[in-house]
């Protein structure tokens, strides 16, 4: 996407490919990790995180990467200008 031929967006509107290099911090304002890719699907977007290695323990994942739905339910709030992402809940797995 090229900035300058993109339209304009309202404070809190962000392009997707923008939280990609956020970094995630759980409900309680731990790190988690950094945002790395973007999966589109029918019902929802998912964000797949990078975990961390001094990050908080997550049971029942591989490769220190996993998955959030980009949904109400699990994410409270995105500060795109500092590149954070809160989380309202922790994913069951976690």
């Amino acid at each position: 996407r090229e900035v300058e031929h993109s339209p304009s967006l309202s404070e809190e509107e962000f392009w997707i490919d923008d939280l990609v290099g956020c970094s995630v911090y759980n409900n309680a304002e731990n790190y988690i990790g950094k945002v790395i890719d973007i999966i589109q699907n029918t019902a929802n977007d998912n964000i797949l995180i990078k975990k961390d290695i001094n990050s908080i323990e997550i049971t029942g994942i591989k490769e220190n990467e996993f998955f959030i739905p980009l949904i109400d339910d699990y994410i409270g709030y995105i500060d795109i200008a500092e590149k954070k992402i809160f989380l309202k809940k922790d994913p069951e797995y976690i």
